[in-house]
């Protein structure tokens, strides 16, 4: 029982030919099997097909149920299969439960952009926004922040807003607006 592309079932029942048990079966088995494979194709009007993925009638075009502990809905691999990224719904923890975008690395799986759901919260680096804009990271003597830049201006690479770590005590911890300029202004 092979799948097979369809010129080569094409191939099975061509004029005066009489395919084979197996052939068959690879008939039967090639195709998506909605039934045995938990994909639908819905069609709630004529000219409108749905299709779901654990769902039978999707409430909209895709409809994907999820599955498992972190509810994972979607896996993005490279082409020699690396798993890269995937999204989950994080529900092994009510109180983190939403939209879970995670890097997939050989260190283990990282998050790196959560949509809170109970209160829109959205957290950078953090499973757990405490603002509506939650940006958390780790940068030894640097700054953990934000850039803005305005690609129009020559003279500024922008500027970052951030939230610094140094040697000095009175400036670790403390709020950092800061400018890069790219050339000199004469």
């Amino acid at each position: 029982m092979a799948i097979e592309s369809r010129s080569k079932l094409y191939s099975f029942f061509e004029t005066g030919d009489i395919p084979t048990q197996n052939e068959f079966k690879d008939l039967i088995d090639s195709p998506i099997n909605q039934k045995d494979d938990g994909v639908s194709i819905f069609k709630p009007e004529e000219d409108i097909k749905r299709v779901g993925i654990g769902l039978i009638q999707p409430p909209y075009r895709l409809g994907i149920a999820a599955e498992g502990a972190m509810e994972k809905l979607v896996s993005f691999h490279s082409q020699n299969q690396d798993h890269k990224w995937s999204i989950n719904l994080n529900s092994s923890a009510q109180e983190q439960q939403g939209l879970n975008f995670v890097q997939e690395s050989s260190q283990g799986s990282e998050s790196r952009m959560f949509m809170h759901q109970a209160s829109g919260n959205v957290g950078l680096g953090t499973l757990q926004p405490e603002q509506k804009l939650h940006i958390e990271g780790q940068a030894a003597a640097k700054t953990v922040g934000a850039r803005l830049r305005n690609k129009a201006s020559l003279a500024n690479k922008g500027w970052t807003i951030g939230h610094l770590q140094e040697e000095e005590v009175l400036r670790n911890g403390g709020l950092s607006f800061s400018s890069e300029l790219t050339a000199s202004i004469e």
